[in-house]
């Protein structure tokens, strides 16, 4: 028999999102691929869809089913459970959509999954006759946080409590979901919550916090000098190690290697500084979810990639622009509350909090690209050429990833 990869015509950008899960420690235990059929942006069915995104994650240059860190959900439908994809069952959970009409067919498809090894989650549980018939061979449960109201989550984790089953709450939005899921004793979360600024009243920023707000404030000013940053640096000695490692990588051309601050600033050069310094700041910040430096990251780089491709946009200003659309989740403070603090010209000012003007759109799109939002981006494709932006984006997860190993 001819598998769907096999029927595969030559293969065009992946379109997938990668969407992370977290433990109860906060640590991403995995990612959820995120993809959906669309003619607007080039794909066809949920079976196609799905092969076509499999196969382009495995043979792209992040090697993303490969990292034996993660756990990795990929979505199924009747037609791939019933024609089983090429998947390591070390790495790869079976995401079976809410979608999927439970047949003996497809029961039997399941049993055969788990004796393959494979875990097997079911997407937006409701209990029925009908989705009862799986949990016998289901190792992860996710309830949908914004379809279900409270009691009915509680209801539904109570008769779930008889089944050796995880349970993932996903779309987790507010700080209010996220102690709902934390008191009814959820093993997992999924959802956006995560790269939002947890507030209180009045709620003071942490010294390290207001260090690396200074720093920021003064890497910023166009007319900074680099004395005046060596003096910064020199003051807290980690920023320093990290930043002499990083310029002694290879990463610039040099002949012989850098000893002091004052070199490696020379080396860099002021805009490269600006990028290097802000991303290593935020590595000390470490009472934050380490997925969320990668996506700052992520940000940061895409959007600058972004930037240079369009041509007409300054690449240094998009990185900024990238880089500080979440610097409110790390400072815990409200995005208009950081920026005022911040020596910003208007343009920038109103592409991070309003996404108006050509950067802001650019932001805006690399969000529903990094969301998984396939509507919202099909609107766009008459102003942007989405496939190469995947393109670019898929690079720019690669990039982040290896600048995340150097910074950490």
């Amino acid at each position: 028999m001819t598998s769907q990869l096999d029927s595969q015509p030559s293969l065009t950008p992946a379109i997938y999102a990668k969407q992370p899960i977290f433990d109860q420690q906060m640590a991403v235990m995995g990612f959820e691929l995120l993809f959906r059929p669309s003619d607007k942006i080039g794909l066809i069915d949920d079976q196609a869809a799905t092969a076509q995104v499999i196969l382009n994650a495995m043979t792209s240059d992040e090697q993303v089913l490969a990292d034996p860190r993660y756990k990795f959900f990929i979505n199924h439908s009747t037609e791939c459970l019933l024609q089983p994809l090429p998947l390591d069952a070390s790495t790869a959970i079976v995401e079976i959509l809410e979608t999927v009409t439970v047949t003996p067919a497809v029961i039997a498809a399941v049993q055969n999954l788990k004796m393959q090894g494979y875990q097997i989650a079911l997407d937006d549980f409701d209990m029925t006759l009908s989705t009862a018939k799986l949990l016998p061979w289901a190792d992860i449960i996710k309830i949908d946080f914004q379809a279900l109201d409270e009691d009915k989550i509680a209801l539904l984790v109570g008769e779930l409590a008889q089944y050796s089953v995880k349970l993932l709450a996903e779309k987790i939005e507010t700080q209010g979901h996220f102690q709902l899921a934390e008191s009814l004793g959820f093993d997992y979360y999924q959802g956006y919550f995560f790269c939002r600024p947890q507030l209180t009243h009045q709620r003071l920023a942490r010294p390290s916090k207001i260090s690396t707000l200074q720093l920021l404030r003064a890497l910023m000013d166009p007319e900074v000098r680099l004395e005046t940053l060596a003096a910064i640096l020199k003051n807290d000695p980690v920023l320093t190690v990290k930043l002499l490692r990083l310029a002694n990588l290879g990463i610039h051309v040099r002949i012989t290697p850098i000893r002091n601050i004052e070199q490696a600033l020379v080396v860099f050069g002021l805009d490269k500084l600006r990028q290097w310094v802000s991303l290593i700041a935020l590595t000390d910040l470490d009472d934050k979810p380490h997925e969320l430096l990668r996506q700052t990251l992520l940000r940061a780089i895409a959007l600058e990639r972004f930037g240079q491709f369009m041509g007409s946009f300054p690449a240094g200003e998009c990185f900024f622009i990238g880089f500080l659309s979440v610097i409110d989740a790390f400072l815990d403070r409200p995005l208009d509350e950081v920026l005022a603090n911040l020596p910003l010209d208007a343009n920038t000012r109103a592409a991070l909090i309003e996404r108006a003007g050509p950067a802001g759109e650019l932001l805006t799109l690399l969000q529903y690209m990094i969301e998984g939002r396939w509507d919202q981006l099909a609107a766009l494709q008459d102003s942007y050429p989405l496939h190469d932006f995947f393109r670019l984006f898929l690079v720019s997860e690669t990039e982040a990833e290896q600048l995340l190993a150097l910074l950490s």
